[in-house]
């Protein structure tokens, strides 16, 4: 994790604050991290916890100022955090308000993506299920429809090829060959 350069943080503090942000990003399986606006809340205290640590209340109100300063300002490259960061500088900065209202409409917009997302992939596999069950039929329809292009002019109708396609080249039903035959146009 990059942070700012901050000589009143020592190393141990700085490591605790990564490894607390590992944990998160371990116990979240979203590819963008924070999908649960609970988590990064208390991803956010634990953060505070280990920065002020046991230091003397003096410090500790010293380092809760410098947090502020470094929330504001805080910046990741890594994109599972985007907007965590995001939610992170606003709350630091004083505006509890536009945070909170700032992940509830991250978290909302993932539910509707997510839910788009289900719609489309039950659609798709819908439609590949329905082209699989289907595929013998349309398999001897294509080659019943092939003979008929070869034998049209041996059949006096539509009906009467139909009747033989069906008796033929089962297990496809007459009305269904004489409804195909009936929307080429000859």
């Amino acid at each position: 994790m990059k942070w700012p350069n901050d000589e009143s943080a020592s190393r141990s503090t700085i490591e605790k604050m990564n490894d607390r942000i590992k944990r998160f990003l371990d116990e979240d399986p979203s590819e963008n991290g924070g999908a649960d606006g609970a988590a990064a809340k208390e991803l956010i205290i634990d953060l505070h916890r280990i920065w002020v640590g046991d230091a003397p209340l003096t410090e500790q109100e010293e380092r809760r100022k410098s947090l502020r300063e470094f929330g504001r300002t805080w910046d990741t490259d890594d994109p599972r955090l985007t907007h965590i960061q995001k939610y992170l500088n606003r709350l630091l900065g004083d505006e509890d308000t536009r945070a909170t209202d700032y992940i509830s409409a991250v978290i909302e917009q993932r539910a509707k993506e997510e839910e788009i997302i289900g719609r489309r992939t039950l659609s798709e596999s819908g439609a590949r299920g329905s082209k699989k069950k289907h595929e013998p039929t349309n398999r001897v329809k294509e080659v019943a429809l092939l003979y008929y292009e070869q034998h049209e002019q041996e059949f006096a109708s539509k009906k009467e090829a139909a009747r033989y396609l069906e008796q033929n080249f089962p297990p496809i039903k007459f009305t269904t060959y004489y409804r195909f035959l009936c929307s080429l146009r000859r």
